[in-house]
């Protein structure tokens, strides 16, 4: 039972400290430290931004731990890296370090806009919660007037019960803002997913596999999964801009297979699906 937890754990205290001396043994010999001889090497900005930061997380030391997340100016950041590591002032270095930190400083600036969005409760005293979703409903039911606030038609939108304000509890305000961006600015797209999601055997409440899906979206941001596609877009990255991959993934090969497709599979477990990068 324990033995094999005792020999992993072993192994990895092993190649940790065999990756330790390796690292003092190239600063040694190259009188570089990570850092300067990652800024160095042939690569896109990106590849570049996703090396300093895994080289910052990882970091022994608390100053440059923290600068991941987001806490300080990318000049600040680069200022406080040539502080702590003694890297020599050199201009391709200096210019390096500043372009990975503002593209590492501004996935951070979303992730903390993301979480705030999906911490703070929707409520029917906010008027902008309420035209969000009366907006929702006017773009994805133009030909049907909704007779109140609450009332039995949401269900026609894959809603739970008669006041869809319930329904966004897991995710917040960012799974109305989704649902919304969706249907303001994919209408097509997403009319035509509400129309599968009536299917008579293999359909699904849209509405909630849409929340379900936001919540993968937040999962994938929260676990670094999607910081090598975020990383290659212009910086700083709006939220506008990150909810386009949850349209995106409306489009996934992985969404019709599990949601759409497969009878067999219930909508319930969507939310445990890993979509594929290449898909974004």
């Amino acid at each position: 039972g324990r033995r094999p937890v005792v020999v992993l754990r072993s192994w990895a205290m092993l190649l940790h400290w065999i990756w330790r001396v390796w690292k003092w043994l190239l600063r040694f010999f190259t009188g570089q430290c990570e850092l300067e001889r990652l800024c160095y090497q042939k690569q896109q900005p990106y590849q570049l931004a996703l090396k300093i930061e895994r080289s910052l997380r990882r970091s022994r030391a608390k100053e440059l731990h923290q600068l991941v997340e987001g806490s300080c100016t990318a000049d600040d950041a680069v200022d406080v890296i040539l502080r702590v590591k003694r890297v020599k002032q050199d201009s391709k270095c200096v210019a390096s370090l500043k372009s990975s930190m503002q593209i590492i400083m501004g996935v951070a600036s979303l992730t903390k806009e993301v979480e705030q969005l999906k911490g703070q409760a929707f409520t029917k005293d906010n008027q902008h919660h309420e035209s969000l979703l009366s907006e929702l409903w006017d773009h994805m039911m133009p030909s049907e007037k909704l007779t109140s606030r609450v009332s039995p038609q949401w269900k026609e939108l894959g809603f739970q019960g008669n006041d869809p304000g319930t329904d966004f509890r897991g995710m917040g305000v960012f799974g109305l803002m989704c649902l919304h961006h969706l249907a303001s600015c994919h209408g097509d797209l997403a009319r035509q997913l509400l129309s599968h999601s009536h299917h008579p055997t293999v359909g699904y409440p849209y509405s909630i596999v849409g929340i379900d899906l936001c919540s993968l979206l937040w999962n994938m941001l929260e676990r670094r999964e999607l910081y090598p596609h975020l990383y290659q877009l212009a910086t700083p990255i709006s939220l506008q801009q990150f909810m386009e991959l949850f349209c995106k993934l409306t489009r996934a090969d992985s969404y019709h297979k599990y949601v759409v497709s497969d009878s067999d599979i219930s909508w319930a477990i969507f939310s445990t699906v890993k979509i594929p990068m290449k898909s974004l």
